[in-house]
């Protein structure tokens, strides 16, 4: 299970420790202004964003994110932004049958029902604040590997989708996302080729993948998330406001 860290991000209740000097991360950005100059045009931009389906600042952050992405595609039609999803679980050990009702988990992680409303109203508030609903009262925490696995094995022009529709079946609709029939409706109304679907919840389609991605986090110093990674080279990380987001891609267009 995650805490909470400000500017809106959900550290790991368990993270493997490992040496975060990364070789692939150069910069941590804590303000648009420290994003440096990239020596060249940039015609693309490449966006790996680390996230948790059960994380609510990841939901509330892919929404700022998209905000700004329309407002980026009105100011600059010719610049590219490949996005991928990279999956983070915040609690591995979730279980994957008979998920517990999130008003329950933070009761026993944070201290009672008094600290876990208080926790859980913050981030209703910051998620009305952004356009979207959030029933946390019948969130139930269920492991997330699964529906990780699926995201990885759907193509890129689907995969925004199947995680919308994800975040809602987990945060307004109280659905039990590490249930595989509930997975699989989710994943055709979607969009996503059905034989996929099925090599992914009848196999094991996507499960070193998974593992491999899990590792790259740990490689790259990820402990909390949102972690937005641009040009594999400049982490943001937290649910920052449209307006950071769109300095941050303005400063490396514009190198």
């Amino acid at each position: 299970m995650g805490v909470e860290r400000e500017p809106g991000a959900t550290t790991a209740c368990s993270t493997p420790r490992a040496n975060h000097s990364s070789k692939r991360v150069r910069h941590i950005v804590t303000a648009a202004e420290g994003v440096a100059c990239i020596a060249s045009i940039v015609a693309s931009v490449r966006v790996k964003i680390f996230q948790d389906i059960v994380c609510p600042w990841c939901y509330i952050g892919k929404s700022r994110f998209d905000d700004a992405l329309s407002i980026l595609r009105q100011e600059r039609p010719n610049l590219q932004v490949d996005i991928t999803f990279g999956p983070y679980q915040l609690d591995p050990t979730a279980p994957t049958k008979d998920p517990r009702p999130v008003v329950e988990a933070y009761a026993a992680k944070f201290g009672g029902p008094e600290k876990a409303k208080e926790i859980l109203q913050r981030v209703t508030d910051a998620a009305g604040q952004a356009g979207l609903e959030m029933n946390m009262d019948i969130a139930k925490r269920a492991n997330t590997r699964v529906a990780h696995r699926l995201l990885l094995a759907c193509p890129s022009e689907v995969s925004p989708t199947l995680l919308d529709a994800l975040y809602r079946a987990y945060f307004v609709e109280g659905k039990d996302i590490s249930d595989q029939s509930t997975l699989r409706v989710i994943a055709n109304q979607s969009g996503m080729n059905r034989e996929l679907v099925d090599a992914v919840l009848d196999g094991e389609l996507m499960d070193e993948e998974f593992d491999a991605y899990i590792r790259t986090a740990q490689d790259i110093g990820v402990t909390a998330v949102p972690t937005f990674v641009f040009a594999d080279q400049w982490a943001v990380p937290g649910a920052q406001d449209p307006e950071f987001f769109l300095r941050v891609f303005n400063k490396i267009a514009d190198a």
